[in-house]
């Protein structure tokens, strides 16, 4: 048991790590980011209606709002710059993997994404997990907890709603004002009439999070709904974070490779048994 701990802590540390992990000293720029642009890329060039030319500029926005809305709107909620205003390089990387994508010579980076097929899916989710864990976890819950109003880092409400938007606040964007249509136009959000897979994800990412690395914080609540402090590990952040990971990687495997095909619908089984 002691061994598999120390295993466990080992991972954890070495986890936390990642996000800083550059290709190299001739391409010195992190692995991670790399990945979750062009995750985000690669997604949204398949998502945008093919039967009518969208404005590459237009397009970019999107890509953009997708890649860092989420954590832009927590930023903007504490009060604080996000990640990509004080960087030098994120911006820059994620508009050349955007431009690799929609525009490189004979469309051949798309092309051969898409040829890869399955290993493609595989690489740019494990690595936009790593990205959704840290963006969860760092931009949302901990920049809450490091406010430096107290009654704000001390808001469990506060780091549950940075955390979820972090994770999945620039799909939300997208889906409002119909980002990836060629003409946008307000709508009312999904999330709010029928919240989607990722925002129940993320929430319970976030939710996971805050309850196991300040579980003693939560034990007057708990006893409210009939649970036990005691049944929630007291976890160190970097424990929690490779928990967090862990859960959204296996349950992007789960979806992407292991879910069963939806139903057929009514209409269709009723006309194959009249045939």
């Amino acid at each position: 048991m002691n061994d598999t701990t120390s295993l466990f802590t080992q991972v954890s540390t070495n986890f936390v790590g990642f996000p800083a992990i550059e290709w190299g000293p001739y391409f010195p720029v992190p692995i991670v980011a790399t990945l979750h642009a062009a995750r985000v890329a690669y997604d949204l060039r398949k998502s945008l209606p093919k039967e009518e030319q969208i404005p590459w500029f237009q397009a970019l926005f999107t890509f953009y709002t997708l890649s860092f809305g989420g954590t832009t709107t927590s930023a903007i909620l504490l009060a604080i710059p996000p990640g990509w205003l004080a960087s030098n390089t994120m911006l820059p990387l994620y508009t050349l993997i955007y431009m690799a994508i929609f525009k490189s010579p004979f469309d051949i980076v798309y092309r051969l994404l898409t040829l890869l097929g399955p290993i493609t899916e595989l690489v740019l989710n494990a690595g936009d997990c790593v990205s959704r864990t840290f963006a969860i976890t760092n931009m949302g819950v901990e920049a809450v907890r490091l406010n430096g109003l107290s009654n704000v880092s001390n808001s469990y409400v506060g780091m549950l709603i940075c955390g979820t938007l972090s994770g999945c606040g620039g799909g939300i964007f997208s889906d409002a004002f119909q980002l990836t249509q060629r003409n946008w136009a307000f709508r009312t959000p999904t999330v709010f009439t029928n919240p989607g897979f990722d925002i129940k994800l993320c929430f319970s990412v976030a939710s996971v999070y805050v309850l196991t690395t300040s579980p003693a914080e939560w034990a007057k609540y708990l006893v409210l709904i009939g649970l036990d402090e005691s049944w929630i590990p007291q976890l160190t952040i970097h424990e929690a974070k490779t928990v967090c990971w862990s859960m959204l990687l296996g349950t992007m495997l789960y979806r992407k490779f292991f879910a069963s095909a939806p139903a057929a619908p009514k209409t269709q089984k009723k006309a194959k048994k009249a045939q």
